[in-house]
């Protein structure tokens, strides 16, 4: 196993897979676990709370187009291309 860790490099995803290879035969004692689970719940809470944002403001910015132009098939080509 290289232990060299080149953080200009490493990923995230790269860090993450490196960590569980490294703690997958780790035994730890009997009712204790690792996880990353407070990290992932935050990216993901995070990740759903941009999308949200990101597609109300494209449902805002298309009720407006739609106002100005008087119509929804305009501002639909416009947002879709």
């Amino acid at each position: 196993m290289n232990t060299e860790f080149e953080p200009e490099t490493a990923t995230r995803e790269e860090g993450r897979k490196r960590i569980e290879k490294a703690l997958a035969n780790f035994e730890l004692p009997e009712g204790y676990a690792w996880s990353f689970s407070r990290f992932d719940r935050d990216d993901q809470e995070a990740l759903a709370f941009m999308l949200r944002g990101v597609l109300l403001s494209l449902a805002v910015v298309l009720l407006l187009m739609a106002g100005l132009f008087e119509s929804l098939t305009q501002p639909l080509a416009i947002l879709i291309t």
